[in-house]
């Protein structure tokens, strides 16, 4: 079995893959030594791969060092994936690229785009044969809210009410925090339409994959083609394991 792990800028997702089964997931605001011990205790590991964006613990290469692990921090030249960009790789987020895999694993020989909705909004494009175009980035849900109230000096910080979020979220706006609350989510789901429908106009009836923490509060309906896959950044951490083996 196999540990994939992926340290966002707020969360922290975990894995274990039997092949390519994905057997079990947590997700928690932070990790620990505890954490990784216990899957160890449950899963008969034997290999892993772990991507961060905000550094690596020293405790977790100890703790993997008797087995073959990847730590994939920075750029590193000596993995291979099995995607390729015009763009030079090693300025790609890790976030992006692992994305780019899954949709190339899942959606083999097809155009499909990737939404990853997390800290920052990201869209990405993978063609037929293999090639990644990463498009626009853009901020998430919280950081837009966050925004407005760091840079005026009325706006007060307000939590997002998802329970009322949930896609078509109604606007019902009767002051200063539901109007907020409203720019935020109706911005991003009018921007999800925008993007959508412009690269369905320049590529057809593409597959659109939403992913990321934010995602399964905007529904979608699969009907138009719309999906939602939460974990697929570890889908394709665990593609990438599978293919540098």
């Amino acid at each position: 079995m196999k540990l994939v792990v992926d340290i966002g800028n707020t969360k922290v997702k975990a894995g274990i893959f039997d092949g390519k089964e994905l057997v079990e997931t947590r997700s928690c605001g932070g990790w620990c030594r505890d954490d990784l011990r216990r899957l160890r205790s449950v899963y008969p590991i034997e290999c892993g791969i772990l991507a961060t964006v905000s550094g690596c613990p020293d405790w977790v290469r100890d703790e993997m060092a008797d087995l073959p692990f990847v730590l994939w921090d920075r750029f590193r030249a000596d993995l291979r994936y099995p995607v390729y960009s015009a763009y030079d790789m090693a300025t790609l987020g890790r976030d992006r690229i692992a994305i780019g895999v899954a949709l190339r694993y899942l959606y083999p020989q097809r155009t499909v785009l990737g939404i990853g909705l997390g800290s920052c909004i990201t869209y990405n494009l993978v063609r037929p044969d293999g090639r990644l175009e990463p498009g626009a980035i853009s901020p998430g849900v919280y950081m837009r809210s966050r925004a407005m109230h760091v840079f005026t000096h009325a706006l007060p910080q307000v939590d997002l009410d998802w329970a009322a979020a949930v896609w078509p979220t109604p606007m019902r706006v009767d002051g200063t925090e539901t109007a907020l609350r409203t720019g935020c989510v109706e911005g991003v789901r009018h921007e999800l339409e925008g993007f959508i429908y412009r690269y369905r106009s320049e590529c057809g009836p593409i597959p659109v994959v939403l992913t990321g923490g934010d995602a399964g509060y905007f529904e979608f309906s699969t009907k138009k083609g719309i999906f939602a896959n939460p974990n697929l950044v570890l889908i394709g951490l665990n593609e990438i394991l599978d293919y540098n083996k």
